[in-house]
């Protein structure tokens, strides 16, 4: 009876052991189904999402595609009719034609204030020049010298004189005006920007131009020496032998510094050296029936000797090394010095150069605000000093300092007080 009762308990067990071993699977199978239905809905909706973000996308592309045309459009025309960034691009990379002289270290140096004066002087020149045509039967000579200082003109000069071509009616005045240089980057700017059919590669240039012949100097990117010299005195002579006072010379110079003449008349004295590169300067002097001096703030020693300069800048005559030869200066008699005109900028209250502007107004009575009125209408030799205000310097003042003086070696403590504090200064 006992053992029945055991053999009975133990199929009552394994049934009952079947059972939970049939639902644990029953279950199991259903978690399995379950998960794979997740999983499956999981990847549906992650097929849908990622359909969505196709269909996203290709509506983002379809209306970027309507923009990206005349946007791209924009952009390479802005950049064509701004060529400057591939300019600086150019000089800084020394790929320029003229990256490897002396022209080409210095295009950087007071970029925006060369080209601030110029922008603001060459039209009120011209409008000087059209007055002396117009009302005094005038023909004029235009002598450009050297350097990089006077680049910015010859580009601003042939765009004019191409406007000027083109709006000629009954009375051409630019047709008496001629452009007299030695420059052989600003002959080549005149060449490209001075054509009135800029297409027609045949046009000559809306203004009369002559370049004066001589020994190329690699190191200034001009032409010297005593052909050329002579080229000037000699055209010079023809032209006042010919037509007389009819014709007025006006000399527009720079130099490597500018220093203010000590005694009356007060004027700008420019600095040179190099060979045949003083002698021209003079010429172009000599020949000028009005000169004006061009010159960024930072270049002008307003109460220096010309012996007080070349021991600032550690220079000696005896030096070997062309570059530490010391600077000579043009020979300004009392006659000359009354047409011997400034063209500079001045600085407001607060920048670091604010003192040397004052000196320098203060030494040529030059006011900040210019007559142009008085300037255009003026007899000849009776010009003004002219200044414009230049402020677009760095906020920061060590950034500003290295702006305004872009030389290493000038921006040694004795170099600078002389700039920052002109008036303390004893020679």
């Amino acid at each position: 009876m006992f053992a029945f009762i055991s053999s009975w308990a133990g199929i009552v067990m394994g049934i009952v052991a079947l059972i939970i071993l049939g639902w644990d699977l029953y279950m199991r199978r259903r978690i399995m189904y379950s998960e794979l239905d997740i999983q499956e809905r999981k990847l549906i909706a992650s097929e849908e999402e990622k359909k969505s973000w196709q269909r996203w996308l290709e509506k983002e592309r379809m209306e970027l595609g309507k923009m990206y045309k005349p946007l791209s459009e924009l952009i390479a025309k802005d950049l064509i009719a701004n060529s400057e960034w591939a300019v600086q691009a150019i000089e800084k990379a020394k790929l320029g034609p003229y990256s490897q002289t002396l022209f080409g270290d210095r295009s950087s140096h007071f970029r925006e204030e060369k080209e601030n004066i110029a922008s603001r002087f060459v039209p009120l020149l011209l409008s000087r020049c059209k007055s002396l045509i117009e009302k005094e039967e005038k023909n004029i000579y235009l002598i450009l010298d050297s350097g990089t200082t006077l680049l910015p003109f010859f580009t601003l000069l042939g765009k004019r004189s191409v406007q000027a071509y083109d709006n000629n009616d009954k009375n051409p005045w630019i047709d008496k005006i001629t452009i007299i240089t030695n420059n052989l980057p600003g002959i080549e700017t005149l060449m490209e920007v001075g054509r009135p059919k800029h297409t027609n590669r045949y046009s000559r240039l809306a203004v009369n131009c002559h370049l004066l012949p001589g020994v190329p100097l690699p190191i200034y990117s001009a032409v010297t020496g005593e052909e050329t010299e002579k080229a000037l005195i000699e055209l010079h002579k023809q032209v006042k032998d010919s037509i007389g006072d009819k014709a007025i010379f006006i000399g527009i110079t720079t130099g490597n510094w500018i220093r203010i003449r000590k005694s009356d008349p007060r004027c700008p004295i420019p600095l040179a050296r190099g060979e045949g590169h003083l002698k021209l300067k003079q010429e172009l002097l000599n020949a000028s029936d009005e000169l004006f001096v061009i010159a960024p703030l930072g270049k002008i020693f307003a109460n220096s000797s010309l012996k007080s300069v070349n021991r600032l800048l550690g220079l000696k005559s005896e030096d070997i090394d062309p570059e530490k030869k010391e600077y000579d200066e043009l020979n300004i008699d009392d006659n000359k010095a009354s047409v011997v005109k400034l063209v500079t900028t001045f600085r407001r209250d607060g920048r670091l150069l604010q003192n040397l502007s004052r000196y320098i107004q203060g030494q040529l009575q030059v006011d900040e605000r210019v007559d142009e009125e008085k300037f255009i209408n003026a007899k000849t030799g009776e010009i003004d000093n002219i200044v414009y205000l230049f402020d677009d310097l760095p906020k920061e003042e060590y950034l500003e300092r290295e702006m305004e003086f872009p030389h290493l070696h000038t921006r040694k403590d004795e170099f600078t007080e002389i700039f920052l504090h002109p008036e303390k200064q004893k020679d």
